[in-house]
């Protein structure tokens, strides 16, 4: 059942005799509120018990509750007249519910329409502001209190009795962004649904959640609960039980929402998680409805459908979620179509009824009832007459097959026939009746915003919070509509059932002076008989009253109860309609009593305000028409009080094992405090610590200037370190002790730590195999007293194994001395450190000791192996790199470590070579051994005497080299010959007497060539020859030529042949090579004989 939330509060009307300026008035039996008396409206009749009632214990509370029975006539039958659908509410008589009320929540008989119990105060039990604050939600057997605005809820059980009676009710966890708390109810039980910016929370709670929170010094586990990761809106419709499962639209109230089915887990025990089921979605409009189910059996015989169904509808569609055991899914869905209505700006789903789920939906063409069918695709869809179509309907109730809602605009009640869609008037009841007073004049607001309807079985109860009646439709016809009168409902309260009708303290009061223990009642005061004049001129006389007798006096220490008696003395007498109680202080520094107090048709009342153990007189002013006459004023004292329980007590340690406890004081006399003289201060060993001598009480002088006091509790050795909470108790000038506060927390006391007592020491870890881990013991030594070193007894100490500072493994909190850590690993370093920690401060409040730095645990070596690679150098033929690759030291277990080589040897048939590496190298890289000479080193080689070490600041194997290994055998090629016979050129010089050859070929191992011998022939000829000694080929090659003529061109041999051969060695085996020489080769010139000169002729 979902409803409207918008209450307002009526104006109360003013009675119709008038009492003096500034008087209260009270009607009926001396009900008052707050220590006032609360004002009624005009036309109220009187009721109640008479004045001076007791206090009652829950067993005269069941008297009283028979005696209710009688007064509402017959309702002892209800249980046989009335046999709801739903389980009953409340159930001090079998059929009544409970109903909203912005005054207080009230009870009605559904058997004939009778307020029977308004339950006062009960805002306070769920610590909401108002009564408009809360909902009030029935369910099987009780009713649940909720605050709207924080969740918090308690229980009204089947007496009438709120469950959890002091500290407000159970209050959930608040949601980040809180909007809106509903309660759903799901038989004893209701699920409570807090709603948030992004996330709504889910709580399944009910009468034995509440019991077990009046105990619990801890968290109060819900039955169940659930989060669900959107918001839900709190919408009419949104939410609806069935099957004892929530089923619930979650997500924008304007967007998408996703209807979800959360269940309680079979067999699960309390702090379930509810279970989630996504069953569909409404893209912008979607209402829920829960009908029972017209029971069907199979042609097997079988039961397939049974229990409750669910429908959702939303502006293009009908879903129904019927119960069927036979599906996997535990429900079997049939989806209808609605055509023409996707303009509907509106959903109202009907609750309540038996068979098809029904719904009313809003559209700028009025309003239409939609129907789940009984075969077809289509919903079925009947368009409402005999309501306008701007009409404001609140959400229907189904009784007897009838749909039954009101038009907020109008205040019309109205029920519709789902088979015609007719809606017409209520018959007998057309509209909601608001109160007047005699002239017609409304006394009330017209505003039905907070209307809601409950059906139960044959009854529709129509309910408006804010106004002061309500109506009962008896849909059977064995009555006609009534209108439900919730003021003349009998004051209960809350707090305290009905034992507390006549407790009309103010809370100060209540808390300060509680009422009497069950069994130990104020004594009652019968109110004399009185004859009645009934004519009709008492309302026009001018008849003086006559004097009005106090007859009895009761004082309390707070209060009095009067009962007086007014003279007849003529059957003509009026009798009074209005009396004024006026309590004046005549002795004593007391505060000045409360103005004086109306009472309107009654013989007594009990006036609150007083001041305790001071002198007062009491005059009763008796009025007909605003004519008065007043009583004798009669003296009375009113009881002896203890002074007034402290307030705000708290206790803190300080720092030399003492404690402080500081308290405020009431307040002056004119504060309507009683003073202490004395103030008692009790301690009590909290701590579980076992058996101990009591500590005995501290007694200080009080200050009554101060409101605020402090007292210092000295400690001792054997109190160090212990757990203490206190209780301060007021005591009287008279020696009357006042209420005891205790202050609700266990301190204990503490001195500083000693820090110098403290040492701390860590093993040597034992060498371990490799890829294992170590242990190392952390002994913490303690110089002196441990409990005078720990600040008092039950030090703990929390120990810490770090590496670089950060913390990689602890213990503790702990009252060992001495730990065993494990998992150390080889070559890491680790230090060790603990917090010594003073009972029971946090770890911020200690002492660390350390970190000091331990020797890093060693491993034994793997076995190791190695396997070697050769590779020739691209760029040399007679070179190459030996690759060796260890294995054996694993992958990640020494990670990070680099070794050294410490010794290897490379052997080739009878040559060695030792291997040797510069720098340190990562296990995980091969080792390369450069420019192997493949002249010397060749053919099948071996790789032994492999021995490594942990580079420097390596610590995984304790700095000892590994045992010998070998890294196997490896072929190494010696250097092939690649030259061919033109691998040279040749020619002549310039002048021809030499040949010039170079060698052009592309051998990579030319440089192994030895021993060059290069000879010229021509035809055949030896012209000459050289031989060179170089390592390999150089640029060129100079050969003399002989000379002779045999080697020179002539004429007569004009074109010889001419060559060169090349003979050289590689690697011990002989090559050769040739040339043809070019060039112009040298040739032979005859000689041209030189004439004589001629002689010069002789002088004559």
């Amino acid at each position: 059942m979902h409803r409207s939330k918008s209450a307002r509060a009526a104006n109360p009307a003013n009675p119709a005799n008038s009492a003096p300026n500034g008087a209260k008035t009270v009607n009926g039996a001396s009900r008052m509120a707050n220590g006032a008396a609360t004002q009624r409206r005009s036309d109220q009749p009187p009721g109640g018990t008479g004045p001076g009632r007791s206090t009652l214990s829950r067993t005269q509370a069941a008297a009283l509750l028979a005696a209710l029975v009688v007064l509402v006539g017959g309702v002892v039958l209800a249980g046989a007249v009335i046999k709801p659908s739903k389980a009953r509410a409340f159930d001090l008589f079998h059929g009544s519910l409970f109903l909203g009320d912005d005054r207080a929540p009230v009870a009605v008989d559904l058997t004939n329409g009778k307020p029977t119990v308004r339950l006062l105060n009960a805002y306070a039990q769920v610590s909401a502001e108002s009564e408009t604050g809360i909902d009030v939600v029935p369910l099987s057997s009780s009713t649940l209190l909720l605050n709207k605005a924080t969740g918090e809820f308690n229980v009204v059980d089947t007496a009438g009795f709120v469950v959890k009676t002091t500290d407000g009710g159970v209050a959930l966890p608040k949601v980040a962004g809180q909007s809106a708390t509903q309660a759903v109810p799901s038989g004893d039980s209701a699920f409570v649904i807090q709603s948030g910016a992004q996330n709504t929370a889910v709580y399944l709670v009910g009468q034995t959640t509440v019991e077990s929170a009046k105990a619990a010094s801890a968290h109060v586990r819900p039955r169940a609960s659930a989060k669900i990761a959107e918001s839900t809106p709190d919408l009419a419709g949104s939410s609806v039980s069935a099957n004892g499962d929530l089923w619930v639209l979650s997500g924008t109230a304007s967007g998408d929402r996703t209807l979800r089915q959360l269940s309680l887990p079979a067999g699960s025990g309390d702090g379930a998680v509810l279970a989630s089921t996504v069953r569909g979605d409404a893209a912008r409009l979607g209402a829920l409805a829960v009908t029972t189910d017209e029971t069907s059996t199979s042609a097997s015989g079988s039961t397939g459908i049974s229990g409750e169904s669910v429908a959702l509808a939303t502006d293009t569609a009908l879903t129904r979620y019927a119960r069927d055991v036979q599906d996997a899914t535990g429900y079997r869905t049939s989806r209808f179509t609605i055509s023409g209505l996707q303009d509907a700006d509106q959903i109202l789903a009907a609750s309540g009824g038996v068979g098809p789920q029904r719904f009313l939906f809003h559209s700028p063409r009025g309003w239409t009832l939609v129907t789940t069918p009984t075969s077809g695709q289509e919903a079925e869809q009947t368009r409402l007459t005999g309501v306008v179509d701007q009409a404001d309907l609140v959400q229907p109730v189904i009784s007897n097959g009838v749909l039954y809602t009101l038009d907020r605009s109008t205040g019309t009640l109205l029920a519709i026939n789902p088979e015609s869609g007719r809606a017409s008037a209520i018959a007998g009841m057309p509209k909601y009746p608001i109160v007047n007073d005699s002239s017609g004049k409304a006394l009330e607001s017209a505003d039905f915003a907070d209307t809601y309807l409950i059906a139960r079985g044959s009854r529709v109860v129509v309910n408006s919070p804010n106004h002061r009646l309500a109506v009962i439709l008896f849909t059977d016809g064995s009555a006609k509509p009534l209108s439900i009168d919730k003021s003349t409902a009998v004051d209960l309260n809350a707090a305290g059932g009905a034992a507390a009708v006549a407790d009309t303290r103010t809370a100060e009061q209540r808390r300060q002076h509680p009422a009497p223990a069950p069994g130990q009642p104020t004594p009652a005061i019968a109110a004399p008989a009185q004859q009645v004049n009934n004519t009709a001129q008492c309302s026009t006389t001018t008849q003086i009253p006559h004097i009005p007798k106090v007859t009895t006096i009761t004082p309390a220490a707070r209060s009095v109860n009067l009962v007086w008696s007014y003279p007849l003395l003529d059957s003509q007498d009026c009798i009074p309609s209005t009396y004024t109680v006026q309590v004046s202080l005549t002795g004593g520094s007391a505060p000045k009593p409360p103005g004086p107090l109306t009472v309107q048709g009654q013989s007594g009342a009990n006036f609150t305000g007083l001041y305790p153990n001071s002198r007062y007189e009491v005059v009763v002013t008796a009025f007909i028409n605003g004519r008065g006459t007043s009583s004798t004023a009669m003296p009375f004292t009113t009881g002896r009080e203890g002074p007034a329980a402290p307030t705000n007590v708290q206790a803190v340690a300080d720092n030399g094992g003492n404690w402080s406890i500081t308290w405020n004081a009431c307040g002056s006399d004119a504060s309507g405090c009683v003073q202490a003289a004395n103030w008692s201060v009790t301690p009590t060993f909290c701590d579980g610590a076992g058996l101990s001598s009591p500590m005995a009480p501290l007694v200080i002088t009080a200050d009554p200037t101060l409101a605020k006091v402090t007292a210092t509790y000295p400690g001792t050795a054997q109190t160090l370190g212990r757990g203490v909470s206190f209780s301060v108790q007021g005591i009287g000038a008279q020696g009357d002790a006042g209420a005891t506060t205790v202050d609700g927390s266990c301190v204990y006391s503490w001195a500083p730590l000693v820090a110098s007592a403290y040492s701390l020491r860590a093993s040597q870890p034992p060498t371990t195999g490799f890829g294992q881990t170590s242990t190392s013991t952390f002994t913490l030594s303690i110089a002196g007293d441990p409990v005078v070193a720990g600040g008092g007894m039950g030090a703990q100490y929390n120990y810490k194994l770090l590496a670089d500072g950060v913390p990689v493994n602890s213990q503790g909190p702990t009252s060992k001395t001495s730990v065993v850590f494990t998992g150390l690993i080889a070559g890491k370093v680790y230090q060790a450190e603990v917090l010594v920690v003073p009972p029971p401060h946090s770890p911020a409040g200690g002492v660390v000791v350390g970190p000091i730095a331990m020797t890093p645990a060693s491993s034994e070596w793997p076995p190791l192996n190695a396997t070697s690679t050769f590779a020739p150098d691209s760029g040399s033929a007679t070179t190459g790199t030996l690759s060796v690759s260890i294995t054996g030291l694993g992958d990640g277990v020494a990670a990070g470590e680099r070794y050294v080589l410490n010794s290897g040897t490379l052997t080739c048939g009878n040559t060695s070579m030792n291997l040797s590496l510069d720098g340190s190298f990562d296990s995980s890289t091969p080792l390369q051994f450069k420019n192997i000479n493949r002249v010397l080193y060749y053919d099948q080689c071996s790789v032994t005497g492999l021995s490594i070490t942990e580079a420097a600041g390596g610590t995984y194997f304790g700095g000892t080299p590994s045992p010998p290994f070998g890294g196997g055998t490896v072929t190494i090629d010696r250097p092939a010959y690649g030259g061919a016979s033109g691998d040279f050129q040749a020619k002549f010089d310039s002048t021809a007497t030499n040949v010039v050859a170079s060698y052009s070929g592309h051998d990579p191992a030319a440089s192994l060539y030895r021993s060059f011998v290069f000879t010229v022939f021509r035809d055949g000829t030896n012209c000459g020859n050289a031989s060179f000694a170089s390592p390999s080929p150089t640029s060129t090659y100079t050969i003399p030529l002989t000379a002779t003529d045999a080697c020179r061109d002539s004429t007569a041999d004009p074109a010889g042949t001419w060559t060169v051969t090349i003979q050289y060695n590689f690697l011990g085996a002989a090559e050769n090579a040739s040339a043809t020489v070019t060039g112009t080769p040298p040739s032979f010139t005859p000689a041209t004989p030189t004439p004589e000169p001629t002689p010069e002729p002789t002088p004559s």
